[in-house]
């Protein structure tokens, strides 16, 4: 198992997420990122750092979380955060003007990147008279960015190729995709396989 497989663990494989019809579904991602140091083409590993996470949904900052860690990445304590931005008075507006303002206290915690991961989740009924369902359409987009410089390293975004029946089953998973897909060097024959494509290991793998 190559260095990269580890990021859509095993658990997460074997989680069975079903659409509305009882089949299971296949997600569909993008990624992309800057291009790798010599050093990291040379030892094929990421370069190690400090790491601040900020979600509007607790699953998925806890499975972006797991995600740096597992290449022993540090992650800020979200109560250190908590702590900077009661010191600093820094109040969060829901708008455009809050990325900067996050940024700005993952470099006073310490931190070298944010990832800032997006959930969108919209909802319908679906069937007719008894049979009637909710189900729901969920996609999760994953941006990393550089506390000094602003610019960002890598994104990416990951859904489901229909309708499901259980979002917040599937938010972490689709959060590991994400982050997965961002980060994968297929430009170095690395190859990229969505979740639930039959009869291929999933995930960020070389290439044979």
């Amino acid at each position: 198992m190559n260095r990269l497989s580890w990021m859509l663990s095993a658990a997460l494989l074997f989680l069975s997420v079903y659409s509305c019809s009882g089949q299971p579904v296949r997600t569909i991602s993008t990624g992309s990122h800057i291009p790798y140091t010599a050093e990291e083409i040379r030892t094929d590993q990421p370069q190690k750092f400090r790491f601040v996470v900020w979600s509007n949904h607790s699953g998925a900052t806890q499975a972006a979380i797991q995600f740096l860690q597992k290449t022993h990445n540090i992650v800020v304590e979200r109560a250190r955060l908590q702590e900077i931005f009661g010191e600093q008075r820094v109040q969060l507006s829901h708008s455009s003007e809050d990325e900067a303002k996050v940024l700005r206290v993952g470099r006073l915690a310490g931190a070298e990147r944010v990832v800032f991961v997006e959930v969108v989740k919209s909802d319908q009924w679906t069937g007719d008279g008894y049979s009637r369902i909710m189900v729901y359409r969920v996609s999760v987009n994953v941006r990393c960015i550089d506390v000094e410089t602003a610019e960002i390293q890598w994104s990416g975004t990951a859904h489901f190729d229909q309708p499901i029946i259980d979002p917040e089953e599937s938010i972490p998973l689709l959060t590991k995709v994400a982050m997965s897909r961002a980060t994968c060097p297929i430009e170095r024959g690395y190859k990229w396989t969505e979740v639930g494509t039959v009869s291929e290991r999933p995930g960020c793998n070389r290439d044979k």
